[in-house]
């Protein structure tokens, strides 16, 4: 969803187009038949599993970016 957001440095601006993009989607989704939503969400659980090294080696690098910002050790 968020490789869909434009980029914006103000993540007030940021978080309310990510809310009018979910808003939009609400009301379709609830026509989606019960087997369409388990089907979408069994498809998001697979691709996050396919893709769970690179999402955690992305996860430490934000960590370790936060770390470095605040003046923390790394550890």
């Amino acid at each position: 969803m968020l490789d869909t957001v434009a980029p914006s440095p103000d993540i007030d601006a940021l978080m309310n187009d990510i809310g009018r993009k979910a808003r939009a989607a609400a009301r379709p989704l609830s026509f989606a038949s019960t087997e369409a939503k388990n089907s979408a969400l069994n498809a998001m659980a697979d691709a996050i599993l396919a893709n769970k090294a690179h999402i955690l080696a992305e996860n430490a690098k934000d960590l370790k970016d936060i770390e470095l910002l605040r003046g923390m050790p790394e550890s």
